[in-house]
Parts: C-alpha cells; sequence; structure tokens
C-alpha cells in the first residue's frame, strides 16, 4: 500500500509515525522492513488493519482446508 492511496504524501506519513521520510522510501522500496511498533503505528495513521499492511492479498483470504 502506498502513502498517496490514503491521502498521505511520504513526509507527513513520516511524520504522523514520527520517523524519517527516507524511512518510508525504504518501506515502499522493499529495501527494508518496518519494526512491529512502525508497523503498529502505520496501520493507526493510515486507519487499516496491520495485516493490510503485513500480507499480501491472497496470503490474508481464508484456505479451503482450513
Amino acid at each position: 500500500m502506498r502513502c498517496k492511496e490514503r491521502g498521505f504524501t511520504q513526509q507527513s506519513l513520516a511524520d504522523s509515525v514520527d520517523i524519517h521520510v527516507s524511512q518510508i522510501r525504504r518501506y515502499e522500496n522493499g529495501q527494508t522492513q518496518p519494526t512491529l511498533d512502525v508497523i503498529r503505528k502505520l496501520a493507526i495513521s493510515l486507519g487499516v488493519s496491520a495485516d493490510l499492511l503485513v500480507f499480501d492479498k491472497d496470503e490474508r483470504e481464508p484456505r479451503e482446508e482450513l
């Protein structure tokens, strides 16, 4: 999920979770992974569940065999 999809700039999202904007860029480019604490703050700021930030869509769907 990109910042702009939720109405944020990279800078405004970085400010809302109290990290440097370069970290947001690294997360979006797949260069590094956020800590659990940052994931929690991002989820709260973006108004989404943390699993939406962590898992791909097909990983979140219920499995048939369950």
